[in-house]
């Protein structure tokens, strides 16, 4: 499904990716709708929410930023306008720190929600 800025969702979700690989939120509000919805992974057992373009930026710009860890999606799913990306995060080393998926909507180019979910730890 295309939207009016031309990209369909898998492609709002790849440059949305994009920025975590390169560790720059520069162009990331771009991507975000101005009443984007984020529902965190934690803390347990619901997460948190965050609302507002500025507010899910600033949230998402602090996990890009750190070039502590790697974001590497493993899988990703399309239908209409809901993506969902499997994903895990990696430490410097290359050990596994966390899996879990995200459920994002799409609506006109921007990623209006995201519902995080994360593997159950031991």
């Amino acid at each position: 499904m295309s939207t009016s800025s031309g990209l369909g969702p898998s492609q709002v979700i790849a440059r949305f990716s994009e920025t975590f690989a390169r560790h720059d939120p520069t162009d990331l509000r771009a991507l975000l709708a101005p009443d984007c919805v984020l529902h965190t992974t934690g803390p347990a057992p619901a997460g948190a929410q965050v609302r507002g373009r500025e507010a899910c930026g600033r949230y998402w710009g602090e996990l890009i930023s750190d070039r502590a860890v790697r974001f590497l999606v493993e899988d990703e799913v399309a239908a209409g306008d809901v993506v969902v990306q499997q994903w895990r995060v990696l430490d410097a080393g290359g050990s596994l720190l966390q899996r879990g998926i995200n459920v994002f909507t799409v609506v006109d180019g921007l990623i209006s929600s995201a519902d995080g979910y994360l593997k159950a730890g031991e």
